[in-house]
């Protein structure tokens, strides 16, 4: 990559929401023989700008850009199917053989282009693959998010120190979720392995660990040392937290950002809830105690607590 490339480049990670630098890079790699992918960014740029006015179009608007809308559709359907992965922004580099298949057949990977460059990738932690993606995506300008599905068993393997030093990618990571098995009773983590090695995940919305057993001491972990900031969404339905569990959540780093708590599926009674208070939890909207064998008192304590939370019970 030349040092005007990435410049261009850097242009359009600094500006994401600004067509223009993508453009202007489409200008320069036309000018150096790559228009196959000058063009992908042309053709989705103008159709997210189309997408982006549609609801406030008139009638006369849409006749007149709904055929272009449909054409551009079809362009950049035909470019997905027919140009090499690597045309489309991906590094050059010896990919393995499983994951260039997997790529140009859109099986295993779920990957997704946004006004011309990777926006995102749902990556299997279980995949063979896995290690090289991370180190793919951690050399990506601009970095696309990441989803990373069946942490466990990564987890567990004798590389997994490895893996997460691509620090930079994992940064970029917005949703983790470990998934045990069908039988909670099988599945233990260690309770070192939670804040799964990695110090910090400043784009971490959606944290997911179910049908794993974890028990009080997991849940204290998960609040004090999983550094997400950021965390929306904490799912940890199908395990065995007891009421005791709950009275951790309040010390969590990412409290103030957190919108859903899913604990469903747990055998919660009367949960320890007085730490749950709309002044540590501002942004809350919804806690999902369904399945849970939860008191009255305690259900209406929590309520009160929680003036303006939906509960589910």
């Amino acid at each position: 990559m030349t040092a005007d490339e990435l410049a261009l480049l850097r242009g359009v990670e600094a500006a994401p929401d600004d067509d223009l630098p993508r453009l202007v890079y489409a200008d320069w790699l036309d000018e150096h023989g790559r228009h196959a992918r000058a063009e992908f960014i042309r053709v989705q740029c103008e159709l997210a700008s189309i997408e982006r006015r549609l609801p406030t179009m008139t009638v006369a608007e849409k006749r007149v850009e709904g055929p272009r809308r449909a054409k551009l559709k079809h362009t950049q359907r035909d470019m997905l199917r027919s140009e090499p992965f690597r045309s489309l922004g991906l590094p050059e580099g010896d990919w393995p053989d499983d994951l260039s298949e997997w790529w140009e057949c859109g099986q295993g990977i779920a990957n997704c282009y946004s006004r011309g460059f990777l926006g995102e990738l749902n990556l299997y932690a279980s995949s063979s693959s896995f290690e090289f993606t991370m180190q793919l995506c951690n050399d990506m300008i601009p970095r696309p998010r990441i989803g990373v599905t069946c942490m466990d068993a990564m987890l567990w393997g004798a590389h997994s120190r490895d893996i997460f030093s691509h620090a930079g990618a994992w940064a970029s990571v917005r949703d983790l979720h470990l998934r045990g098995g069908d039988d909670p009773q099988q599945n233990l983590l260690p309770h070192e392995l939670i804040p799964m090695m990695q110090p910090d995940y400043p784009s971490l919305q959606v944290f997911t660990l179910c049908y794993n057993r974890i028990t009080p001491g997991h849940v204290c972990v998960i609040s004090e040392r999983l550094k997400a900031p950021n965390l929306e969404r904490l799912a940890l339905a199908h395990n065995q937290i007891v009421d005791s569990g709950v009275q951790f959540l309040h010390r969590a780093i990412y409290a103030r950002s957190l919108q859903e708590i899913d604990l469903s599926h747990n055998p919660l009674c009367r949960p320890e809830s007085s730490t749950l208070t709309r002044q540590r939890f501002p942004s809350l909207r919804h806690i999902d105690l369904s399945n849970c064998p939860i008191m009255p008192q305690s259900l209406a304590q929590l309520r009160a607590q929680l003036p303006g939370v939906e509960v589910i019970c």
